[in-house]
């Protein structure tokens, strides 16, 4: 849930600098997109991936490229992925919500809104309104549900919004447990949702399909 004030921080700088835009035509992201017509009907949830697995390690992979894990320290001569250590990776599984967002026409027929569809990032993390609730029951109620566009009513817009953003700029993604979570997804955006050039808030659940949750320390 992203807060956007005043110029970018030395962190957003840095982040910005290095980050790589991840593509629609990435490997991981159309084998997802074509995985996505033969879920089951039944599903709604996520899965948990192998630490080892090569699509976990393609979706860390994704993540430090896109500008993840800006602050992380690391000794002269450690590679960042070694640094990084374990990261927790699911995918999500969600039949009904897949089939609202391929729903969606990008370019609209008879004077309709035209999207853009890109891949982009949503910071996930605990906040004291979550009372009891932990960062996973936050994460499979998304996987469930979507995302819920009130949430981010307070400090953002009346009208709330999906905040979401070009690269996974870790000051929205940590959590007051320490745990840095973030969920990569499609949008479909309006020229109007973009902020700037890196963040949008999205006013329709439908049109932003969470794909894969991903924790670290």
């Amino acid at each position: 849930h992203i807060q956007l004030y005043g110029s970018p921080s030395p962190e957003r700088a840095r982040s910005m600098s290095r980050q790589r835009k991840v593509s629609l035509t990435n490997p991981l992201i159309q084998e997802t997109l074509l995985r996505l017509p033969s879920l089951r009907e039944d599903s709604a949830g996520t899965v948990l991936l192998s630490s080892n697995s090569q699509e976990a390690e393609a979706v860390v992979s994704l993540y430090l490229q896109s500008g993840g894990a800006a602050r992380l320290r690391r000794p002269p001569g450690v590679d960042l992925r070694e640094a990084l250590g374990g990261v927790v990776v699911q995918r999500f599984e969600n039949k009904h919500l897949s089939q609202q967002y391929l729903a969606i026409e990008v370019d609209a027929e008879r004077g309709g809104p035209r999207f853009k569809e890109d891949v982009v990032w949503h910071g996930t993390r605990l906040k004291r309104s979550d009372g009891d609730a932990t960062l996973a029951h936050k994460l499979q109620s998304i996987a469930e549900h979507g995302f819920d566009p009130s949430r981010c009513i307070k400090g953002a817009h009346a009208e709330g919004g999906i905040w979401v953003a070009s690269c996974p700029m870790e000051s929205f993604g940590v959590g007051g447990d320490g745990l840095v979570a973030f969920i990569i997804c499609l949008a479909k955006t309006t020229f109007n949702e973009w902020v700037d050039t890196s963040c949008a808030r999205v006013l329709q659940r439908e049109r932003v399909l969470p794909l894969y949750s991903l924790v670290h320390v």
